[in-house]
């Protein structure tokens, strides 16, 4: 595929200002944040491309291009032909309908309980909280979907870093069906509706919670409260949340891992480079890498680091240079 980046940018010329469908920002690249006010919508770098044999969309100079076709520019007042997939397409025809009662507000203003076409059923709050986001990304782009064909009951133990509020366990639990599943989560609200997704996918005698962060030490940090990008952080001060960081290396060792997924906002770097991971041998591996500043060529990083794991290595989604996933078979 074409560099996006190469392609000639639009006209500058008239500079209008920009109108963007409520249907693009809610559903595709852009913050649903700014659903009502296309002025100013940028590009979400959490917010995954469609699926991969659909293409990448990339932002340049105001344009957004998707597989190499211009789709949306500062002039621009609609997105085209609905091709692109939404969260409520995969919704039943009832939840649809109650989809669209609670974006207008009809239905309050607090957490809500979706049913997809395939069987789970979401659990999601509304803007800003991000929920949508999350729920494009492992419903729709399917990102925590294996590149590799695996039997779905050879799967008996997921561990699952970073469990949010669960959207992540509901997929994971359906698609193993047979699989347990350990889950960890630091922040306090995240937790109750973890719980809550759990409940309301059948999950809970499956699922064991942990309500700590992971790191290569055990410890005692502040959670930065930025809902699915809170980090750790050594210093309190306002707005942070005090957590327990446990050693989960040394939790780790001697279970018997199938799938692992590490969703850690820069936190998988300690674990992954620490010589006791040579020890952790899990069948399937999926990370989030992020670039930091103290990690500016992560991606690559993490890419040599699972390679000398012992993983056949394969690119996942990737939504921007700062961050994306990588999956691993072990050989």
């Amino acid at each position: 595929m074409k560099d996006p980046r190469t392609m000639p940018s639009p006209s500058p010329a008239s500079k209008p200002r920009m109108r963007v469908s409520s249907t693009f920002v809610a559903n595709c690249k852009l913050d649903p944040r700014l659903r009502l006010s296309g002025e100013g919508a940028r590009f979400h770098p959490r917010i995954p491309a469609v699926p991969a044999e659909r293409g990448v969309v990339v932002r340049d100079r105001g344009a957004f291009w998707l597989a190499g076709t211009f789709i949306c520019a500062p002039d621009c007042t609609r997105m085209g032909d609905g091709t692109i997939p939404r969260v409520r397409d995969h919704l039943t025809l009832a939840s649809r309908l109650k989809y669209f009662l609670w974006r207008t507000g009809v239905l309050g203003s607090g957490p809500i309980v979706f049913q997809h076409k395939d069987g789970p059923r979401l659990l999601v709050r509304p803007d800003p909280a991000g929920d949508l986001i999350t729920a494009y990304e492992v419903f729709v782009s399917e990102i925590y979907r294996p590149p590799w064909k695996i039997p779905a009951d050879s799967i008996r133990y997921t561990v699952d870093i970073g469990s949010n509020i669960g959207l992540s366990a509901a997929y994971l639990g359906r698609a193993f069906p047979q699989s347990k599943l350990a889950l960890f989560e630091p922040h306090p609200v995240h937790v109750a509706l973890l719980k809550s997704q759990l409940a309301a996918n059948g999950l809970t005698n499956r699922a064991e919670i942990f309500p700590v962060a992971v790191g290569a030490a055990a410890g005692s940090f502040h959670l930065t409260d930025e809902g699915t990008s809170s980090t750790l952080s050594h210093q309190g001060g306002s707005g942070t949340i005090p957590v327990t960081v446990i050693d989960w290396l040394d939790w780790a060792q001697g279970r018997s891992i199938d799938y692992l997924k590490v969703d850690a906002e820069g936190a998988e770097y300690p674990l992954f480079f620490d010589l006791r991971m040579e020890g952790i041998k899990a069948r399937y591996v999926v990370v989030e890498w992020h670039r930091t500043e103290q990690y500016p060529n992560g991606k690559e990083l993490m890419l040599k680091r699972l390679q000398a794991l012992g993983y056949e290595t394969e690119p996942g989604v990737q939504t921007s240079d700062l961050c994306g996933l990588i999956w691993g078979r072990r050989r």
